[in-house]
């Protein structure tokens, strides 16, 4: 929910919408961005500029005064009529059971082509955070779809600017291979999962 308040705080004129596989997440996270654009003086001290405005405060769906916004729904919900120079996507798939259904996997591909895609504003972008549970999922298909775009491109059957590009920050709950900031074997977060628990979780 930073980057969000970030984003409309720095620029209240671009649109976000935010998703995830239900409505709850992104509606949870929508309302304390918005009472942080409404109440919080730390952010009307950092950016005096981003205003609530005072017609258009649901809980699902909100407005500053010039013209961004925050739009909440979830994957496969209705969002059409809306635009996005942000769109983020937070799990398109609940769990490990949902990400072995071939059927939701495609649903989630489906949404993402046919409704997710074409709400985004020219020039706008992207943000997926995901668990990845199969090499089949909305990031999987997305990471291959950019493999066969870039051999398009060597191969001169494709433009520079006819594909997306995507930029993958992965970190794995246990590290596959010396970081920046950790060595091979470590747990990421080890006051809250340790490396004793994630391998009981495995």
């Amino acid at each position: 929910e930073e980057f969000p308040s970030w984003v409309l705080g720095k620029y209240p004129h671009l649109e976000i919408i935010s998703t995830s596989y239900s409505a709850a997440l992104p509606v949870r996270f929508s309302r304390r961005i918005r009472e942080r654009v409404r109440d919080s003086a730390a952010f009307k001290a950092l950016f005096p500029e981003s205003k609530l405005h005072p017609e258009s405060q649901g809980v699902e769906e909100w407005n500053t005064t010039a013209g961004g916004g925050y739009r909440a729904a979830g994957v496969g919900g209705g969002i059409t009529g809306s635009g996005a120079h942000v769109f983020i996507i937070d799990d398109p798939v609940k769990d490990a059971q949902e990400a072995d259904s071939e059927t939701m996997l495609e649903g989630a591909w489906d949404w993402f082509n046919s409704t997710a895609y074409t709400r985004l504003a020219p020039g706008g972008g992207v943000l997926l955070i995901m668990t990845r549970w199969s090499d089949l999922d909305l990031a999987g298909r997305l990471i291959a779809k950019q493999k066969e775009d870039e051999k398009d491109l060597a191969e001169g059957n494709l433009g520079e600017d006819e594909f997306d590009r995507w930029e993958v920050v992965s970190f794995p709950a246990i590290a596959k291979e010396d970081e920046e900031h950790r060595a091979k074997g470590e747990a990421l977060h080890p006051e809250r999962f340790p490396l004793s628990r994630l391998q009981r979780i495995r």
